[in-house]
């Protein structure tokens, strides 16, 4: 696994932009990431002989800085998003302060644009820096409602996390709320929705991108194993019978389960008519969940082009 790679073809942007990695593994240890079992993330963790929640760096600290301060003062990288595998704000190296020491060197470089995608909860030296710094970064605060199941089990509390987006909203940065992924028939019921717009609100959080949870038998396997066979069926009888769908061209390891079309169909519906009754700016993901031809009213429900968050 490389600390630079070029955006995949297929997805956000249309590959106009780099990925970086500085570390393989998410403390996060969210139950149905994908990212464990991608064959670059196990081969790297294998090669350093770590486990997927207990994060290892790419490089030792020292080089590992000095070398993402090359790459970023060449030029070559405009558009950086962080990151395709991991968090940047996972706990450990935010701890560490290996988070912030990472985004001063960025913000001092010649990238142009920082996406960053996050379950975590930055330090207050790294909000203050992204607030000085508005038109740079794009943050993006993955959150959702509490459904029936548990998943993501490593959490800082939901309330941390939004007061950090509001933050740096209110300083100018772009600020979206990733609603990603929904489990259909769990995190979607109107009582939870209602209670996590409110919420959204209350905080003055009005961006939301929203799409739906893929899956593939490695993940039930992991999924299983977490919840156990009883809590997981009240999940997967609300999705299709086998992987159906490659998500990303060239890319075998993308070929997912998506939910039943009816019941997501369904979902799109009432998660789009709350957000426009609340007059949300939203979208739902092009790339997750509106590539498996169930309907989608565009009307109610815009698509993401791959620059709403961006």
């Amino acid at each position: 696994m490389d600390l630079f790679s070029p955006g995949c073809l297929g997805t956000c942007w249309y590959g106009d932009y780099h990925y970086m990695e500085p570390w393989v593994g998410c403390e996060h240890d969210c139950f149905y990431c994908y990212a464990r079992f991608r064959t670059e993330v196990k081969d790297c963790l294998t090669e350093k002989a770590a486990a997927f929640e207990k994060p290892v760096l790419m490089l030792e600290p020292d080089l590992l800085l000095a070398e993402i301060h090359e790459k970023a003062v060449s030029g070559e990288v405009k558009t950086l998003k962080l990151s395709r595998f991991t968090d940047l704000f996972t706990p450990k190296f935010v701890r560490e302060g290996l988070s912030q020491e990472i985004l001063k060197i960025l913000a001092r470089s010649k990238v142009e644009r920082i996406i960053i995608t996050t379950k975590g909860l930055p330090g207050e030296e790294t909000l203050d820096l992204m607030a000085r710094h508005p038109a740079l970064f794009s943050y993006n605060v993955a959150a959702k409602p509490q459904g029936k199941l548990s998943v993501e089990p490593n959490l800082f509390p939901l309330e941390e996390r939004l007061k950090a987006a509001a933050f740096v909203k209110k300083a100018g940065v772009l600020t979206t709320v990733h609603l990603d992924p929904v489990l259909v028939g769990i995190e979607d019921e109107k009582v939870s929705l209602d209670r996590f717009f409110a919420q959204l609100t209350r905080h003055g959080l009005d961006r939301v991108m929203f799409s739906y949870l893929l899956l593939n038998p490695l993940i039930l396997e992991h999924m299983e194993k977490k919840l156990g066979q009883e809590r997981m069926s009240s999940l997967t009888e609300s999705y299709e019978g086998s992987p159906s769908l490659q998500y990303l061209p060239q890319q075998a390891e993308t070929v997912s389960i998506p939910p039943r079309a009816s019941l997501k169909e369904e979902s799109v519906e009432r998660i789009s008519h709350m957000l426009r009754e609340r007059r949300f700016d939203f979208v739902l993901c092009s790339l997750k969940s509106a590539k498996d031809g169930h309907k989608v009213d565009r009307q109610l429900c815009p698509l993401c082009d791959g620059r709403f968050y961006a």
